[in-house]
């Protein structure tokens, strides 16, 4: 019996897991089902090859390569467009489940070298001792094997390959360059880890005024959404205007977690005034979206926001910032944004626990802006950026944290800080291992 007949035969469910088997999702039929959906849906079907020949592709993945090269090369899909299973999303993206070690990292110039930005709570590494700050020399699956770390990330997802698979279990040795000073070597292995969308949220006091609401948001999951509503009511009971929105490390997730984030910002927005808009494919043209705000008991009329940024902040991060701006005081504080303006929806392959998740949306604001793709602040973007470095000494929520600092001077006096006399290099890290997000996997 062939897929085709037996996804007749099989419950809905068992489809969703798997059916046929992995090794049908290598077949002709999965690398035709890839191209029918790009034909369909992709948002950019003018740069799709007009021709293309599945059987000179030895899988799906060959086949996304090939279909959105054009696009590749142009900088419109830096690999957004990717193939994940179904099962893998659904537990990170609703419930903020991976495995992992349990850190984000950043890589900074000159030169190859990567840091530590955050550390997650109650993970193998934290209780391995990293820490905020803490340089990786060197990884290996031993110590014998120690490969410094510019030679892992000169290789093509050299990081990804040096931390191997995702899997409980799976250890390595990290020699590490501590915030003190000191060289140490730490092991520690990937386990599950649940994600906290929103660790940390305070009221920092204002002489005279109300207090600055702080936040700070890692990921736009579906657990999130709880955890959010709990803020702005907190906010909300204290008369919250002035509001700090930590998103420096944030590379995205569900857009509707992005939407309900900016309605809680927006008590004083009437629900007929446009959030967003969507473009879609030429096919799906009669599907796009005109976005309103929407009222939410939690909300606060936010009368000024500091939005913390990095290079590794993305997608639905950005949709947040460049959807509020024409309506509220808006300040960007640290470095420009990554640049992603597009949202992937999700295929599911017949018969396979794999996904699809292709570039088919983009998102403008009220004023028809949305083509951020060397990152924000844009041509288009009109309020205050303060270039800031992200200099990983003091804890994000710490008041001593020059971006959070920033973020309150500017608060309070609407200037931005003197100019950093050395701007840090900070670059994304970007791979084919891929969270929903869809620009990089962010936790390791």
């Amino acid at each position: 019996m062939n897929c085709a007949n037996r996804r007749a035969a099989l419950p809905a469910l068992l489809l969703m897991l798997g059916g046929c088997g992995q090794d049908a999702c290598q077949q002709t039929e999965l690398k035709q089902f890839i191209v029918d959906r790009a034909r369909e849906n992709y948002l950019f079907p003018q740069l799709l090859p007009t021709n293309i020949d599945v059987n000179q592709y030895a899988s799906g993945e060959a086949v996304l390569d090939a279909l959105t090269a054009t696009a590749r090369a142009q900088g419109l899909d830096r690999n957004f467009s990717s193939i994940t299973t179904i099962s893998g999303e659904l537990n990170l993206i609703e419930g903020g489940a991976t495995v992992a070690f349990g850190v984000q990292f950043a890589q900074r110039g000159p030169g190859l070298r990567l840091f530590i930005v955050q550390v997650f709570e109650g993970s193998n590494a934290a209780a391995a001792g990293f820490r905020r700050g803490d340089e990786i020399l060197a990884i290996g699956e031993t110590t014998a094997t120690l490969t410094p770390v510019a030679t892992v990330l000169a290789s093509v997802d050299g990081l990804n390959n040096a931390l191997g698979p995702d899997e409980p279990g799976v250890t390595r040795i990290f020699s590490v360059l501590t915030a003190g000073g000191a060289t140490v070597e730490r092991s520690v292995a990937k386990d599950r880890l649940d994600l906290n969308a929103v660790p940390f949220t305070q009221l920092i006091a204002q002489p005279g005024l109300p207090p600055v609401g702080y936040l700070q948001l890692r990921s736009f999951i579906g657990t999130a959404e709880a955890q959010l509503r709990s803020a702005f009511a907190e906010f909300r009971a204290n008369s919250v205007t002035d509001v700090i929105v930590d998103i420096r490390y944030n590379g995205g997730g569900l857009v509707r977690i992005a939407q309900l984030l900016a309605n809680l910002l927006s008590a004083e927005r009437s629900t007929q005034e446009v959030l967003y808009r969507t473009r879609l494919n030429p096919l799906q043209a009669a599907s796009e979206q005109t976005v309103t705000f929407r009222a939410e008991p939690e909300a606060i009329g936010a009368q000024r926001i500091a939005f913390l940024t990095t290079a590794s902040t993305a997608s639905a991060s950005e949709i947040l910032i460049n959807s509020l701006y024409p309506y509220v005081d808006v300040a960007m504080i640290g470095a420009r944004s990554f640049g992603k303006p597009v949202g992937q929806n999700a295929f599911d392959a017949p018969a396979c626990d794999l996904r699809l998740r292709l570039v088919a949306f983009q998102t403008l604001n009220r004023d028809g802006t949305g083509d951020y793709f060397a990152g924000l602040p844009d041509a288009n973007y009109t309020d205050t950026f303060c270039p800031v470095n992200d200099d990983l000494a003091s804890d994000q929520d710490s008041v001593q944290d020059p971006l959070t600092a920033a973020g309150l001077n500017w608060l309070a006096s609407g200037a931005c800080p003197a100019a950093n006399a050395q701007a840090v290099d900070d670059r994304p890290i970007v791979s084919r291992s891929l969270q929903p997000d869809g620009e990089g996997r962010r936790i390791f």
